[in-house]
């Protein structure tokens, strides 16, 4: 019974001892390292996302981008097809010119020679064609094979309209002096005025915003030490790293979006104005089957008063 006793009160002592630590892990309270775990964790995630977010908006912008020089190629095509059809109905309108020709002296062979000196000779006949020609697209619809859209500016980013291949930079720096020579053009007193007093506005003499120029320059250099400096997605990032490398990501997600809203607005533009050129070769494709039918029936009446004769 002793025993037993000894043994139970070894057993509460050991209980009552405090456990003995084997490394420095042990020495960190729960709670806080699972927020260090969370922390670096949400910090590697947001960066790896940011990443995420910027490849997939590249891929959508070289699709988009595709898918737009797609539209400009078809449009080609369809402006080279709808100048086919204009020659065909030209050759067609040659073919209507000929048979006139020919009915005219099919007429004058008909009456024979003393059908001229006869007071009551009749009128030779005048065939009534079935549909006049299609009328054709102006001159600078025309040049423009597309009615509306420059096609070759559109390709080389020429165009202010369709600049997606062009990105335009400080466009409002350079609209300045354009403005400037417009208002000069518009009101010719007011540029005499300008250089009778010397007080002629220049470009170089506008003034600048310092504080903007300073932090335009102090972000290029921001965004230079991160891109050299960009660690891996695996290593710890404390806050003052992290916000730089998400920021530039998401710039380039904005500008990679806008250039995606800019392809879309050209092959919506495209797309409408594709729509009014198959209206068009409608129109053409309606007077050609008419007139080509026209045509032929002509041509065998013609062969038919020939055999006569």
């Amino acid at each position: 019974m002793s025993f037993f006793l000894a043994q139970r009160k070894q057993l509460l002592d050991a209980s009552h001892k405090p456990p003995t630590s084997r490394n420095n892990d042990d020495k960190i309270p729960r709670d806080a390292k699972k927020d260090t775990l969370t922390t670096n964790e949400w910090q590697t995630q947001t960066l790896q996302y940011a990443k995420q977010g910027t490849e997939s908006a590249k891929r959508a912008r070289k699709l988009a981008e595709e898918a737009r020089m797609t539209g400009i190629l078809t449009a080609e095509e369809l402006s080279k097809q709808t100048e086919q059809l204009e020659t065909v109905q030209d050759d067609v309108e040659t073919i209507h010119r000929n048979l006139e020709d020919s009915e005219y002296v099919i007429s004058e062979i008909e009456g024979g020679f003393f059908d001229n000196v006869l007071p009551f000779r009749k009128a030779p006949k005048v065939y009534k064609r079935m549909a006049a020609p299609a009328e054709k697209r102006r001159i600078e619809e025309a040049k423009k094979g597309i009615p509306g859209i420059d096609v070759e500016g559109m390709k080389t980013g020429k165009t202010d309209k369709n600049s997606t291949w062009t990105v335009v930079k400080n466009q409002e720096r350079r609209r300045k002096p354009e403005d400037q020579k417009d208002s000069n053009f518009k009101n010719p007193f007011k540029y005499f005025w300008n250089w009778w007093s010397g007080t002629e506005w220049s470009a170089t003499d506008a003034p600048q915003d310092s504080s903007n120029t300073m932090q335009q320059e102090s972000l290029q250099q921001v965004h230079n030490t991160v891109e050299a400096n960009e660690p891996s997605v695996t290593e710890n990032l404390s806050h003052e790293r992290l916000a730089p490398l998400v920021d530039k990501h998401l710039r380039k997600q904005d500008e990679e979006l806008d250039r995606i809203g800019l392809a879309v607005k050209d092959m919506k533009e495209i797309a409408l104005r594709m729509n009014a050129e198959l209206s068009y070769q409608e129109r053409i494709m309606d007077s050609l089957e008419v007139n080509v039918e026209d045509a032929d029936h002509r041509l065998h009446g013609n062969l038919r008063r020939v055999n006569r004769i």
